[in-house]
């Protein structure tokens, strides 16, 4: 039996952190949410001529005559389906709880409209995928950790409905892999690339770096370097003008933090011994497939490197 309810974001959260998987309805009907975060940003308050409002980050998505659009580029008098925007109201920064969706649409309805969650790595494969289809141009992704190589991979895998063979597209680059490969997508940590010369990047049309960047990572400016954690607005950064293909320096216009929740985290005791601290949603290889911690049972296997 299925009830409905009508809870806060908090109340959301807590259920999430509790080892509830709630659903939420979705334009493939109900999916579950797998896990919460929270992210810091500026907003709109959003009322609508039938009296219903929404209160949301700059940043958030909603769909648009069949296109994603961005809050902050709404305007009075549009139409989000048969509902007239009346009013604007920005909203001061300050911390919202996202959530995600696990399916490869990442979206759901509120107020009779389609949100989009980040959902950054289904961006990046649905863009990737396009390219593969379209393009000859190689790929290069680029995320924080060893761990987010192979679950990019993973995520991949999840979203694809394609008859794509991911993983004979995908070169992964850890644990002492070869940095060469004539596969189309390449996935490595910046550690492992930032020390290859020029010539290796010339084999990449396209480039995505996935995550935000270590608040210690430091920034070129005009006149000096500071970690990324101490850019302010204003602040001249070193940029790459895609018009022109020449590198500038141009002012930073808004600084946007995301800050992780994650709070609940699992043991994994291995037979040899081993034990592995990691949170519910993050995936791991077993031999049934990739597998989020939460979801592990005492029966799963995973495949390590010994």
């Amino acid at each position: 039996m299925t009830s409905e309810f009508d809870i806060t974001l908090e109340e959301l959260e807590l259920l999430i952190d509790n080892n509830f998987t709630p659903q939420i309805k979705t334009i493939t009907d109900y999916e579950n949410i797998t896990h919460t975060y929270r992210k810091t940003d500026e907003g709109k308050q959003i009322l609508f001529s039938d009296n219903t409002s929404i209160k949301c980050s700059n940043s958030h998505l909603m769909l648009i005559d069949d296109y994603w659009q961005q809050a902050t580029d709404l305007y009075i008098g549009q139409f989000i389906g048969n509902k007239e925007i009346i009013n604007i109201t920005p909203v001061v920064s300050q911390e919202w709880i996202d959530f995600t969706v696990d399916c490869y649409h990442n979206t759901y309805f509120y107020n009779d409209i389609i949100h989009h969650n980040s959902g950054k790595s289904n961006i990046i494969f649905l863009i990737c995928m396009f390219l593969l289809e379209y393009t000859d141009v190689n790929i290069l992704i680029v995320v924080p950790t060893t761990s987010l190589v192979s679950q990019m991979i993973g995520d991949f895998e999840d979203y694809n409905l394609t008859d794509i063979d991911i993983r004979s597209q995908c070169h992964p680059i850890m644990a002492g892999l070869d940095k060469q490969s004539k596969k189309r997508i390449t996935i490595g940590t910046w550690q492992s690339l930032y020390t290859q010369n020029e010539d290796y990047f010339k084999r990449y049309g396209a480039v995505f770096v996935d995550e935000c960047l270590h608040p210690d990572s430091t920034i070129q400016l005009k006149n000096s370097r500071k970690p990324i954690k101490d850019v302010q607005i204003g602040d001249e950064v070193l940029t790459l003008n895609e018009n022109t293909n020449e590198f500038e320096f141009k002012p930073v216009l808004k600084v946007h933090k995301n800050i992780s929740k994650t709070t609940k985290k699992y043991k994994i005791k291995l037979i040899n011994g081993d034990e592995l601290i990691v949170t519910g949603n993050h995936k791991v290889n077993t031999r049934l497939g990739w597998k989020r911690v939460g979801e592990l049972s005492l029966s799963d296997e995973l495949l390590i490197n010994q």
